[in-house]
């Protein structure tokens, strides 16, 4: 069993890739129908989905040297570390070689598992894990049993 995913610019969680994911289905791509129909190309062009296909838009080019001289060396901090895109930015910053890099995240066991992840990958760089600390802290039983 395998499946096809023939639509265009279409959001990611609307393409179904998600779903042949999560059930170990194969997957690919197809071009466009007018590509088709046109001749521009044939259906030997059917390949793996990549993720520029479900980007809905060009993908963005950065400019990797400026953002090198920018971080190298430096203290950086980064709030939501623990999410997919705060640990996924934890990374990016990693290659750039920071001096350090402050890791500020609300949920303990995320912030731990990045934590582990850059120990691991960038012993050359020092990997500081925060949490707020609340200043205020109140119990929301208190409000039910108050009388």
């Amino acid at each position: 069993m395998a499946g096809l995913v023939a639509l265009q610019r279409v959001a990611p969680e609307a393409s179904g890739v998600d779903r042949c994911e999560e059930s170990g289905i194969p997957f690919k791509t197809v071009p466009g129908m007018g590509e088709l129909i046109n001749g521009k190309v044939t259906v030997k062009a059917i390949r793996d989905v990549a993720y520029k296909d479900l980007l809905g838009r060009e993908p963005v080019k950065l400019d990797e040297e400026s953002i090198g001289k920018y971080l190298k060396g430096k203290r950086v901090l980064i709030t939501g570390a623990g999410g997919s895109i705060g640990s996924e930015l934890c990374r990016q910053v990693c290659r750039y070689t920071p001096e350090s890099i402050i890791l500020y995240e609300r949920a303990e066991s995320p912030l731990f598992e990045i934590e582990l992840e850059l120990k691991d990958n960038f012993q050359y760089i020092e990997i500081i894990p925060r949490m707020p600390k609340p200043v205020i802290f109140t119990d929301a039983l208190c409000l039910k049993y108050r009388d």
